[in-house]
């Protein structure tokens, strides 16, 4: 009898925990993903190896369109089907998946019936009163958005959609890695050509083999659609030659009222003539406003760049213009050419150039920087040099020409493994010091060859900078010290707008002098929110990690912390002093400690848990603990102050590698599985 209890009691207890998690999935689903409605669901249907999709939803809205992910609709069908098992009375739920377009009213009706047909019974009764809060925070989200809200998306197979046509504005395609012949490319074009409306077309055509007789049976249909705006290729991977490229640029050159064009082209066989055609046809979009173009691993050359800046220099209304040219044979001159080309874009504000792995030298990068000058109107600029051997001549010239730029507000500049010294890299921060207007600054160096000194001197300089924002800077495999990062720490200080910082001295000579200044220095923006500091294999120790802690303290508006001190021969003791110091940010709610490789005990783990549990607005956390000399006691204590994070949503635990045995983690995990709040839990031992 005592048995049949028991089991009766587990079945019970079983039915309770799946229908509890059934809720908090689907609270999640519906408040997480559809508190921006727009457009309600994106519904896939295969036909003949082909996906289309559609939807009404307006060209204005295209940016804000919300498509909800197919893990989330696999979760909570898992979710269901085990809870089927428990409780064959209830019926699977829609989850808001109709065919038929409805109003708000009928949005709102649908709820309802989740609510009625779902949560029946007193299980599902004890829960209900947090779930109604969601759905009526939800509702007070649509009415909001009425004027926005249109009509669900909807699926049509190719033989269903002949009623439909004139209503679809927004089309995507996909017929990726299919081996797409003629008679689809043709089949595929007439189909899209029936949607006189359409404004926005996406089409996924990536390793298909696709060669000029495709493009221009496609293309030939497509030119029907004139009131496209927006269009997105992806021919990544196909058999584009000159005359296939030659083909595309016609076909997109009669898209009068084009205003946006995504053209991914990676790994075809595209030579300067191809570049050419291609861009004098797309100069003819008159309206052009957005342009990218991925051209990687192609044959462009020295002479395709100058004829892609010559082409592209015809749009006058070009604002936003990215063009990635990774080992594109691209030497200093073909580089200098196209910036000189670009510069007649008397409209453009937007520019991102990618040259990773080509031949670019420091001759190169200043001719950048004086053609770069000459665009008055740029406000955001990206550069990625990684591999070109610009040195540090390059790199002030780059700066140099940018601080004639007196609009520029961002800058992100990717110098990895670019031959830049300590002299260089002063001179960058003397040039950056000139831009009053600069918000936001990125600066990847690792690789080079950077002292403490330069180091000191360029925060320093960065520091006038009274703007700024934003920063993050990569100095990773450098030859920066202690030394080095105390007059980073103190230019720091200085940043008295600064929201968001992003360091990286990983694999440098940092003691615990300097992890101390760090802190120190950081401590003094007051109003930083944001911070991820990277100081992996450095020697920082035990009075290191709690100087770092103590001057963290400081910034009390800190929300979000990403800290990494892996391979640094910390003990329990340095850990439990970092963790007093962080304890008095009390407004984190996303934290990350990065702690593998030290010599963190049973004790150390204890200190943590102890400290944790009083993050109050805790909700996410990340906590790497492998290779340590953490026991099954310590793990124990470790997460039983993690389970009193009472707001806590998502946990990651890593404790691989260290003294606790299998069978010993069985007395660990269930103390996480108790948290009702918890939605995501992984655990790596």
């Amino acid at each position: 009898m005592e048995e049949q209890d028991q089991e009766s009691a587990n079945s019970i207890s079983l039915e309770q925990n799946i229908k509890e998690h059934f809720i908090l999935a689907l609270t999640n689903f519906i408040y997480l993903k559809l508190q921006n409605l727009i457009s309600i669901r994106l519904h896939k249907v295969e036909k003949d190896n082909m996906l289309l999709i559609a939807s009404n939803v307006s060209n204005e809205n295209f940016e804000i369109r919300v498509k909800l992910n197919s893990d989330i609709d696999e979760l909570l069908r898992g979710l269901f089907l085990d809870y089927q098992k428990n409780n064959k009375r209830v019926n699977e739920p829609k989850l808001l998946c109709v065919e038929e377009s409805c109003n708000i009213n009928e949005k709102q009706d649908q709820l309802s019936q989740i609510n009625k047909n779902v949560f029946s019974d007193a299980f599902f009764n004890q829960k209900i009163e947090s779930y109604e809060v969601v759905v009526s925070q939800m509702q007070e989200k649509l009415n909001d958005s009425a004027e926005d809200l249109l009509e669900f998306e909807r699926i049509y197979h190719f033989q269903d959609i002949q009623d439909n046509y004139q209503d679809i504005k927004i089309l995507e395609v996909e017929n990726g890695m299919k081996c797409m012949d003629i008679k689809q490319a043709n089949e595929i074009g007439m189909q899209i050509s029936k949607c006189q409306q359409l404004q926005a077309l996406t089409l996924y055509l990536f390793r298909n083999q696709i060669s000029i007789d495709d493009i221009q049976a496609l293309g030939s249909n497509l030119i029907k659609c004139q009131q496209i705006t927006r269009l997105s290729l992806d021919l990544r991977w196909n058999l584009l030659s000159s005359e296939g490229s030659q083909s595309l640029g016609m076909q997109i050159g009669s898209f009068q009222q084009l205003k946006d064009l995504n053209l991914l082209l990676q790994l075809n066989s595209i030579d300067s003539q191809g570049i050419k055609d291609l861009v004098e046809n797309i100069s003819k979009c008159n309206f052009l406003q957005n342009l990218k173009i991925d051209l990687d691993e192609n044959l462009i050359g020295e002479k395709g760049c100058f004829f892609l800046g010559q082409g592209l220099s015809k749009c006058l209304n070009l604002k936003k213009l990215a063009l990635n040219l990774r080992q594109c044979c691209i030497n200093s001159q073909g580089a200098s050419k196209l910036v000189k080309e670009l510069s007649k874009c008397c409209s453009l504000a937007n520019l991102t150039l990618d040259f990773n792995l080509n031949q670019i030298s420091s001759e190169g990068a200043i001719l950048i920087g004086n053609y770069l000058s000459e665009c008055q109107k740029l406000q955001f600029f990206k550069i990625y040099l990684y591999g070109n051997l610009i040195g540090s001549q390059g790199a002030l010239g780059l700066e140099q020409g940018l601080s004639k730029c007196q609009n520029i507000e961002e800058i992100s500049m990717f110098l990895e493994r670019c031959g830049i010294d300590g002299e260089g890299f002063q001179k960058i921060g003397s040039g950056l010091s000139k831009c009053s207007k600069l918000k936001q600054l990125t600066l990847h160096l690792y690789g080079n060859s950077i002292n403490s000194e330069s180091a000191s001197v360029f925060m320093n300089e960065i520091s006038k900078c009274s703007n700024l924002t934003n920063i993050d800077v990569k100095l990773e495999q450098n030859q920066i010290s202690s030394l080095g990062a105390q007059g980073l720490a103190k230019g720091i200080s200085k940043l008295n707008k600064l929201d968001c910082l992003s360091l990286n001295l990983s694999f440098s000579q940092i003691n615990s002098e300097g992890a101390t200044q760090i802190g120190n220095g950081i401590g003094k923006c007051l109003s930083l929110k944001h911070l991820q500091l990277e100081l992996d294999n450095n020697i920082i120790q035990q009075e290191g990690a709690a100087g770092l802690g103590q001057g963290l303290s400081s910034c009390i508006n800190m929300q979000k912390l990403i800290l990494n001190l892996r391979y640094n021969m910390l003990c329990s003791e340095g850990i439990q002093g970092l963790i007093s110091g962080l304890q008095k940010c009390y407004q984190i709610k996303d934290l990350t400690l990065s702690l593998q490789s030290n010599r963190i005990n049973s004790q150390g783990a204890k200190y943590l848990g102890q400290a944790i549990q009083t993050f109050l607005n805790l909700q996410n956390l990340q906590i790497y603990l492998s290779q340590n000399l953490i026991q099954k006691d310590g793990a124990i204590e470790l997460v039983k102050g993690i389970s009193k994070c009472h707001r806590l949503k998502y946990l990651s635990l890593e404790l691989e590698n260290n003294k606790i045995k299998q069978d010993e983690m069985i007395l660990v995990v269930p103390k996480l599985k108790k948290s009702k709040r918890l939605t995501l839990i992984e655990i790596d031992i």
